[in-house]
């Protein structure tokens, strides 16, 4: 490849990526007047209702509620709208970097439609998220009216049973009657439309952010692929990325001899990490790759290593941080959840270290995996220590796959299939390789106290 070629592409690149930063900001913008827009008309709606006395009643409740539907069934067909003109804009702008126009074009469409049909590891696709966004803001408003009229109207009456005895209304009665007042509704539902924290806004922008840069990522690396001289993608981090997390780890290790962050193909390279991702892939060529990146080849582990103490800490938060200093934490545990990693540790550690662990106890007395203990038994110290280093290899390739099963099954297989590798069959591989491995060890455990 040219000079003049590469450094074209890495224009386009630079270019494009700033132009789908554009493109978030402007989304972000029309989302917040979509829903500032839903949030007024709310207000209203909830106003117009309102008896003479400024609060809504149970009748006007219901026709309250019947507008919210309306109006929520509004802002879903116009934000719907925008999401998807997003996705093909930013798959264009990613096709379009490394691609000519006509080109391009196939290649952005196919883009959108992967976007668009991607089932995630929790089982949701995007549809499915918006469906929750919009299903999320209605049960909340919803409920937040009901609440207040049922508990206004309830206080209302119990003030008049007061009164007619000639008693004072208590206090936490009086506080209530004013539940169902129209502008306090009016700014509970705006609230839950826009406000901070986790509004229908916030979501829908989270998730606008998140495709969005899965089209333009997807068609980027697609049209890139073919090249003839691709050796690679490289991960990056924005400059706006807010605080160190696994991100960091990814843009960071050289896994493959190519460089910091370079990964050899798509199914290889990790990204997005994560949803609302600020994080980039570029294309690396065959000779940008330098005898040093060959020979800085390493492991996860050893690229945790080298990370400063403060990012580490952000890449594997504090828990596991502790546990990566104490030497105890493994590559398998990196992006595990800390409670997980946690009850492993214990597990493995009095496998090995304590009393014989309950699995073992149970295949000595004729139970589960007793035949295994038999045969295991027959074997010298360094077979059976060999077998529990790849027991423990096992294990950390199959929580691997469990978190990325793109690495193990490529990204073509139906998604019914991949879930069912996740969630019922990884798993129970990963349990019973854990419970030959807590076998081994209570083997060795006899062997270290003279009793076996």
């Amino acid at each position: 490849m040219s000079l003049r070629e590469r450094a074209e592409i890495r224009r386009a690149t630079l270019a494009a990526r700033r132009a789908l930063e554009e493109l978030d900001a402007a989304g972000a913008e029309e989302l917040a007047r979509l829903y500032g827009a839903a949030a007024e008309r709310l207000r209203a709606a909830i106003a117009r209702a309102a008896a003479g006395d400024g609060n809504l009643s149970l009748v006007e409740m219901r026709q309250v509620l019947a507008q919210v539907e309306t109006i929520l069934a509004q802002v879903t067909e116009l934000r719907n709208a925008t999401v998807s003109a997003g996705l093909s804009h930013a798959a264009a702008l990613g096709a379009g970097a490394v691609l000519g126009t006509a080109a391009a074009m196939p290649v952005a469409t196919e883009a959108v439609s992967f976007v668009r049909h991607f089932v995630a590891a929790d089982g949701l696709m995007l549809s499915d998220r918006l469906w929750r966004i919009d299903r999320a803001a209605k049960a909340a408003i919803a409920e937040a009216i009901e609440l207040a009229v049922i508990q206004g109207h309830g206080s209302a009456e119990a003030a008049r049973e007061f009164l007619a005895r000639g008693r004072e209304v208590p206090p936490e009665v009086a506080a209530r009657l004013g539940a169902a007042n129209a502008a306090r509704l009016g700014d509970q539902a705006a609230e839950l439309m826009t406000g901070r924290g986790e509004s229908a806004l916030y979501q829908a922008h989270r998730v606008f952010r998140t495709e969005i840069n899965r089209a333009h990522g997807e068609a980027y690396m697609a049209g890139a692929e073919d090249h003839p001289d691709f050796a690679g993608f490289r991960f990056l981090l924005s400059p706006a990325h807010p605080k160190h997390d696994i991100c960091d780890l990814l843009a960071a290790q050289n896994l493959h001899g190519l460089g910091p962050g370079v990964y050899p193909s798509r199914e290889k390279c990790p990204w997005p990490a994560h949803p609302n991702t600020l994080s980039y892939v570029e294309v690396v060529y065959r000779d940008e790759i330098t005898d040093a990146d060959r020979a800085g080849k390493e492991t996860p582990m050893a690229a945790l290593e080298r990370l400063p103490a403060a990012v580490r800490a952000g890449v594997l938060g504090k828990g596991k941080a502790e546990l990566f200093n104490e030497g105890r934490l493994r590559q398998g545990m990196i992006r595990a959840p800390l409670s997980k990693v946690a009850a492993r540790i214990a597990r493995t550690e009095s496998s090995v270290a304590g009393q014989p662990p309950d699995t073992y106890a149970i295949a000595h007395a004729g139970g589960a995996h007793h035949g295994f203990l038999l045969r295991q038994r027959e074997l010298p110290d360094h077979l059976i220590e060999k077998g529990m280093r790849s027991l423990q290899g096992q294990i950390d390739r199959h929580e691997r796959w469990i978190a990325h099963p793109e690495e193990k099954v490529g990204k073509d297989w139906p998604p019914e299939r991949v879930a069912d590798l996740v969630e019922k069959k990884w798993p129970k591989d990963i349990a019973r390789q854990q419970a030959q491995l807590e076998i081994l060890g209570g083997i060795m455990k006899e062997r270290k106290d003279g009793t076996g």
